[in-house]
């Protein structure tokens, strides 16, 4: 039995009521505590205010967090019984499980993610863990650490191969002394999996969780779960694609990031390879995105835009990948400014048509090699690359790790306030990150940009010694800023708005309509502000503590949504706006599309794709989304409390609860882009798969 929507007590009454009018009364001292069987949602619900003189809540409960004097439980999917109990015991521990991805896929790993807090008021000592495998499963890793707020996590492995024991040790009382467990298994056949993980102390009784996980087939060769459609692959074995652009009917460019490689593809088969980049192709790096430009094809010099990340052969050393093709996967290798957006020629006139290098536009911050961060990065990099239908070009590049101005924060945690050992925290040159930017052709700047127009003295007095003329310069290229990073930027082609989907760290993954001058809020504000509190409780938790740079840990973040909104650096002209959708647990999406035109029928005309940042739910899943009849916003009328709420409760990441009725797709990998072909059909690029695919009407359907 589970608990639907949110329940708070009613104090001196000994009643719990809900919004839904439910009322249960709670039991004396032993007996269970039962809820009305019409409370069966499968799906994140919590009780508030269930407070009793001298005794605690225990029970069996997939995600359940007990606070001392104000008491919280969030109870997920499992929770047949609660019991009330003596507080005998000087400590209290409590034990939430929960799965990724969920469903799960025979064959692929299944990560069961315990949160182990000991709510006090004592610390507990010889504290363990035990979970006995369920059968049908191998034992991949199994392993427990403990929140570090100034350094990276430490993972300690467990013992055993079916029945696992984690010794913790010693947990203090509170959430940031608590302590993860990951145990990370790969089910073996199709159906059910029950698994249940006790934690046990000296000073403590046992506390128990379940979780039951779906798990289905493997998905190949992608399919669409819309009988009307079809797939077919239109090419493979490529390396790690990642973008495309069409130059006629079957005749396209795709970019391979690793390789560093332009390709162009006719009729399905690869007839050349146009341009060889030499890319630093470290973590997220490497050959990234492409634009055509407007005027394509009506003129005898074709320009062709890339994004890409240039390799080095010393640490922020210069650029090579225009003169070289050999490729560098070391995180070193590569400029400081060594993600770059350069436009080339397209020679088709010529019998083997090629790219020549012909100007550079802007170059963006790649290196990532910060003293507080104790590690090298090359992630958040965006990439994504598009001309507007005001001829300008929209350049979208992640925070890159940096954390600035433009991430929402205006003190530097290096000397002299300095983000890091080249600067920032102003947005010069090094520090242009975590942006979308708005450009001329030719790269100069647009003089009808939001901030175009922005002095000195717009800013607050103690931040415009700061204001150098090369921060004036970066802050008149923005569009929007604020943002965490992303995969997936494309223009409705109906009404030319600019959308893009947002990955969170472990929460708050985001669909955006950018307007101009926006503020994303990261990283203040991560998902919806009303949600704050859920941002915060997630990325503290100690499964999810961090945001990846140690510099700014999680517990910066605000406490209430006016604390947020104080806190965002503000441009003259910027607004914050919500996402107009958002997912409680990140869900990674990536490419984002829309279906221009009815050749997949009128149903599907307008309609936005989103694929996925990781190929761990449904092996790749592509959502779908409807927009509203002026297309400002998405149709969300299918689940009317969402459309309220525009918050998906997922129950952890990479998890379908709630998004059921958007799931399109299945199979297609990590999509890192997705469009209409000149025939009408939708055309989405795996990366993982190595393959471009093809939607299109089933003839059946289409003769209809």
């Amino acid at each position: 039995m589970s608990i639907h929507r949110a329940y708070s007590g009613d104090s001196g009454d000994g009643q719990i009521r809900g919004e839904q009018g439910v009322a249960t009364s709670v039991p004396r001292n032993g007996e269970p505590l039962r809820w009305p069987s019409r409370l069966q949602a499968p799906f994140l619900g919590h009780i508030q205010g269930i407070q009793v003189p001298g005794k605690s809540v225990r029970g069996e409960t997939k995600d359940m967090r007990i606070i001392r004097g104000s008491f919280l439980a969030i109870a997920v999917l499992s929770l047949p019984v609660l019991t009330l109990a003596n507080d005998g015991a000087s400590a209290d521990l409590s034990i939430t499980n929960t799965t990724q991805p969920n469903p799960a896929t025979v064959g692929r790993n299944l990560t069961y993610n315990m949160n182990i807090i000991n709510n006090g008021p004592d610390p507990a000592t010889n504290v363990r863990v035990t979970d006995t495998l369920p059968a049908g499963v191998t034992l991949v890793s199994a392993t427990f650490q403990f929140i570090k707020i100034d350094e990276p996590l430490t993972p300690v492995p467990c013992t055993g191969t079916t029945t696992i024991t984690c010794n913790l040790g010693l947990v203090d009382v509170g959430n940031l002394a608590g302590a993860a467990v990951f145990i990370i298994v790969r089910p073996q056949s199709v159906g059910v999996i029950s698994n249940t993980a006790t934690v046990m102390a000296d000073q403590a009784d046992p506390n128990a969780a379940t979780v039951d996980t779906m798990v289905e087939p493997q998905v190949s060769p992608p399919a669409v779960l819309d009988d009307s459609l079809m797939v077919r692959t239109v090419i493979s074995g490529l390396t790690t694609a990642t973008s495309m652009a069409f130059l006629g009917n079957n005749d396209f460019l795709v970019l391979e990031q690793v390789t560093g490689r332009v390709k162009r593809v006719v009729n399905g088969t690869v007839q050349s390879i146009v341009l060889d980049l030499g890319v630093n192709f470290f973590s997220e790096r490497g050959l990234l995105g492409i634009a055509l430009h407007p005027d394509f094809g009506r003129n005898r010099r074709s320009f062709i835009y890339l994004y890409w990340t240039c390799r080095a052969a010393s640490p922020a050393g210069p650029c090579l990948g225009l003169t070289s093709s050999q490729d560098s996967t070391v995180p070193s290798e590569v400029p400081l400014l060594g993600n770059r957006v350069d436009r080339f020629i397209w020679n088709g006139d010529s019998p083997n048509p090629t790219l020549t290098f012909d100007t550079n536009l802007i170059e963006l911050h790649a290196f990532q090699d910060d003293a507080t961060n104790q590690v090298q990065r090359g992630n958040h990099n965006g990439g994504k690359i598009a001309f507007g239908p005001d001829g300008k070009l929209y350049i979208f590049i992640g925070d890159n790790g940096r954390r600035g101005w433009m991430q929402n924060i205006t003190t530097g945690f290096g000397p002299n306030g300095n983000d890091d050992q080249f600067g920032g925290p102003e947005p010069d040159s090094a520090h242009l990150t975590g942006v979308v930017l708005r450009l001329n052709d030719d790269g100069t700047t647009p003089d009808d940009n939001p901030f175009f127009n922005i002095q000195p003295s717009d800013f607050p007095e103690d931040l415009q010694p700061r204001v150098t003329p090369e921060v004036i310069a970066s802050i008149q290229k923005v569009f929007s800023y604020g943002h965490r990073n992303g995969f997936g930027m494309a223009f409705d082609p109906a009404t030319g708005i600019l959308w893009e989907s947002e990955n969170g760290d472990d929460s708050g993954s985001e669909i955006n309509r950018i307007d101009v001058g926006t503020n994303g809020g990261w990283v203040q504000i991560m998902g919806r502000l009303d949600h704050i509190a859920d941002y915060k409780a997630i990325e503290t938790s100690p499964v999810y503590f961090g945001l990846q740079q140690i510099r700014w840990p999680p517990t910066l973040i605000a406490d209430s949504p006016e604390e947020a909104l104080d806190r965002l650096f503000k441009l003259p002209g910027s607004q914050y706006a919500d996402p107009l959708l958002t997912w409680k647990f990140e869900v990674a999406p990536a490419g984002l599309g829309f279906i221009e035109g009815s050749g997949l029928g009128p149903e599907f005309d307008g309609d936005m794709i989103i694929g996925g940042a990781r190929n761990f739910l449904f092996d790749g899943h592509l959502y779908r989304f409807k927009l509203t009849p002026d297309r400002m916003d998405l149709d969300l009328s299918v689940d009317p409390e969402l459309n309220d709420s525009r918050v998906i409760e997922d129950i952890d990441k990479w998890d379908i609860t709630g998004s059921e009725n958007f799931l399109f797709g299945k199979g297609f990998g990590i999509t890192t882009d997705i469009l209409t072909g000149p025939n009408g059909n939708l055309f989405v690029v795996s990366l993982t798969n190595g393959a471009v695919y093809e939607i299109f009407r089933r003839p059946s359907a289409a003769s209809h």
